[in-house]
């Protein structure tokens, strides 16, 4: 029948079956589809029909090539969203909606299931804004019910605005957290409910801070400073999207899941104070979805290094609840000159999405009567004493990982170490490059993994060398038995070249030198060993065939390593990408390539960005 009979022929076919409650006949044609060769209004109308007949499912299909090839056609897009909403998926409702009311503000309809939307997922602030733009455009008085019922609550004790600040509070709470300078970000809300943050390139200043705590506008900063050091430490602990969905017009569970992240902030709290830091810790109710946990510091600090100390916590006070996510915030180590890294909001400031102020509460989740004075009196947290808690962080995850499991490997005690110590000591003697990498071990806690890796080729070498290298990688914030053991045991037989350790560490070297004279062995070459044993290498040297194995795996290293740079770069393009998405607060964009989304695997890490071939 198809084709013989022109789309407009069909369509009136389909209605006189309709007309006519011949649904079977209706519903042969419209299970076909509709024609390719058929416009956007013509992909409409044959979804109405759909919907007509009970086919939701056929409907949802012909809306969204509708969409694909009329992007603003309003219309589709609400009846789209509708049917989300009656299939009881809010999430994909929700884009839609709001891709109508950007399209049509006087769309009150839609506006209005928008606002609804928004409100049912705890986003008050966003839904009224949301009406306020639609009643613009088209006054109704079911908008302004809506409206009069979103006013945020505030708790009695919290003000709506802060005032009288106390002498030099301004200056100090800027001090405090200062970032990546002569930037900020600013939170923002437009007509169709969504939220982000743009950065501002202006220094941030104590006028920007002063409209920030009144609740005229609200600020987030950058961490990374330019020198890749920060003023604080933060942990951001949030509940899932997937929990926060559960929970919507739950009152009782979404009041369950706010004390999960309470009792976590409390939890690592608790942590903080088994490490020296008792007085330093501070929690934040983030004003939306959570908790966010403050260290201020005394002085700016290595990025790299306060991370290591938020990691070490996060270990030491154990895995969340399933409905937790935890996040570290700086969230780089480093970061280029032109990238400014992942915002963070700050305290005492509106949400935009909820209407709700970010308030400091104590480890039961009560309340602080003086906002102002937690700030003031937080231990700022000194270089020696962030080092000190990381020491006793190491220590306190290597007893428990001790106590928790059985050591794939042979450990002796410090009188049984003999022979070993010895020949360790001989070789940090004789190799400057050696000793400074078990020295950054000691006192960095941290080893890149070209450090590593001439450590591995060097030390299981030596009587008992693979608890050597155990106990030496353990003093890093990123140590795991279980990885370190199975490097050990691809550990290669011949022990490195010094010639290879000035490939992999040029900079070490260049900063403590490589330039022994060796007596070399017979048939040996040149390796840190033989400040131990001078036969270390002998016979070792390989024939013309080793050689050339030898520079073919050399040649293979450096592709590698190349590839390892390429993947890097393609991570810092997806991380940028994420970066703009997060800042935007989008979970979606359409793009020359189709629909980009954003979400979660299975176990809750990192990011998965897919294209809906469909879309595209």
């Amino acid at each position: 029948m198809k084709d013989y009979l022109s789309p407009a022929d069909l369509l009136t076919q389909i209605r006189q079956h309709l007309d006519a409650e011949a649904l079977s006949q209706a519903e042969i044609l419209l299970r076909t589809g509709p024609p390719p060769e058929g416009d956007a209004d013509l992909c409409f109308q044959w979804g109405l029909y759909c919907e007509e007949a009970g086919l939701l499912s056929e409907a949802i299909q012909a809306f969204q090539q509708t969409l694909h090839r009329q992007a603003n056609h309003s219309e589709a897009a609400y009846r789209l969203a509708l049917l989300y909403l009656d299939q009881n998926a809010p999430e994909k409702a929700l884009p839609h909606l709001q891709h109508v009311v950007k399209l049509n503000p006087a769309h009150t309809d839609a506006a209005r299931e928008l606002a609804i939307l928004l409100a049912e997922r705890g986003e008050r602030a966003l839904a009224a804004e949301v009406c306020r733009h639609a009643l613009d455009s088209s006054p109704t008085e079911a908008l302004e019910q809506l409206l009069h019922t979103l006013t945020p609550p505030m708790s009695p004790s919290v003000p709506n605005t802060f005032e009288d600040f106390p002498p030099g509070f301004v200056s100090y709470f800027l001090q405090r957290f200062s970032g990546r300078e002569g930037v900020y970000a600013r939170q923002w809300v437009d007509a169709a409910g969504r939220s982000g943050y743009t950065p501002v390139k202006e220094p941030l200043t104590e006028r920007e801070v002063r409209s920030h705590l009144r609740g005229d506008i609200t600020v987030g900063v950058y961490p990374l400073r330019l020198d890749n050091t920060v003023n604080f430490l933060s942990i951001d602990i949030d509940i899932s999207k997937k929990a926060l969905e559960q929970s919507r017009n739950d009152p009782q569970e979404l009041e369950r899941l706010q004390a999960l992240a309470q009792s976590q902030a409390k939890a690592l709290v608790r942590t903080g104070e088994t490490v020296g830091l008792s007085l330093s810790l501070s929690i934040e109710e983030s004003g939306y979805k959570g908790r966010h946990l403050w260290l201020f510091l005394e002085h700016p600090l290595e990025a790299q290094r306060v991370r290591d100390l938020g990691k070490l916590l996060l270990t030491l006070t154990g895995n969340p609840p399933i409905e937790i996510q935890r996040e570290i915030f700086p969230k780089q180590d480093t970061l280029p000159l032109e990238a400014l890294g992942n915002l963070i909001k700050l305290p005492l400031g509106i949400h935009r999405r909820t209407g709700k102020r970010s308030v400091f509460l104590d480890p039961e989740g009560h309340l602080f009567a003086d906002q102002y004075a937690v700030l003031q009196r937080a231990t700022l947290a000194s270089p020696e004493q962030i080092a000190r808690a990381i020491d006793l962080a190491i220590q306190r995850r290597d007893r428990l990982s001790f106590d928790q499991e059985a050591k794939p490997w042979p450990v002796k005690s410090e009188a049984e170490e003999g022979p070993q110590s010895a020949a360790l000591t001989a070789l940090r003697a004789g190799c400057s490059v050696i000793n400074y990498l078990l020295e950054k071990a000691a006192t960095e806690h941290h080893l890149t993994h070209d450090e590593r890796m001439v450590l591995l080729c060097t030390i299981p070498h030596l009587p008992d060398g693979a608890v050597l290298l155990h106990r030496i990688i353990q003093q890093c914030v990123d140590y795991d038995p279980r990885i370190t053991q199975s490097w050990i045991e691809r550990c290669p037989p011949n022990p490195i070249s010094c010639p290879r350790i000035r490939t992999r560490l040029s900079e070490v070297t260049r900063k403590v030198g490589c330039s022994c004279a060796f007596p070399l062995p017979p048939n040996g070459y040149p390796s840190p060993l033989l400040h131990w044993n001078p036969q270390a290498t002998a016979g070792k040297a390989g024939t013309k065939t080793e050689d050339r194995i030898t520079a073919t795996i050399t040649r293979l290293f450096e592709f590698r390593t190349q590839l390892r740079a390429l993947q890097t770069r393609m991570q810092q393009c997806e991380q940028e990408l994420i970066t703009l998405m997060q800042e935007q607060e989008m979970e979606e964009v359409h793009t020359v390539f189709g629909r980009l989304r954003r979400r979660t695997d299975a176990e809750g890490k990192g990011w998965i960005l897919e294209i809906d071939e469909a879309q595209g």
